[in-house]
């Protein structure tokens, strides 16, 4: 398993996530909602 391969591969997964947690806050934009949700 090489290092490179590995930190390339957790890059996307985090764009990935990113991409999914900007999707949940646009559609579900309540106040008080995105301080909890936030990680």
């Amino acid at each position: 398993m090489s290092l490179g391969g590995g930190v390339g591969w957790i890059a996307q997964l985090v764009e990935l996530v990113e991409l999914r947690v900007n999707e949940l806050e646009v559609n579900d934009s309540s106040p008080g909602k995105e301080k909890n949700c936030r990680w």
